[in-house]
């Protein structure tokens, strides 16, 4: 469900299927005109995306939120550096890889 936000539109991201993946809870985004067609963001983690129109801005974004998530988690957490610890904590409140279909928590 979207619902107007300023300038733009609050849509949640309620799935990524049929990637890998499951969501703890629906990831706020904010979806609004830009330059050259839309942005799409997730401002708590900082990964923002455009596309040339609304469905593909959203959709972009959350193929980078996953990119996101899986570099980082790939790293070992002192070889991250502050930034990218804050994005990798905000995102493991919303994002687990499935492992045999199941929620780590």
């Amino acid at each position: 469900m979207a619902e107007a936000f300023g300038p733009g539109l609050l849509v949640p991201i309620a799935s990524f299927a049929p990637e890998p993946y499951g969501l703890i809870r629906p990831i706020p985004t904010v979806i609004q005109p830009a330059e050259s067609g839309f942005s799409a963001g997730f401002f708590d983690a900082n990964v923002h995306a455009t596309g040339d129109n609304e469905e593909e801005a959203l959709r972009n974004l959350k193929g980078l939120i996953l990119d996101v998530f899986d570099s980082l988690s790939r790293e070992p957490a002192r070889n991250l550096g502050p930034e990218p610890r804050r994005q990798l904590a905000v995102l493991q409140e919303f994002v687990f890889r499935k492992a045999g279909g199941a929620h780590p928590g």
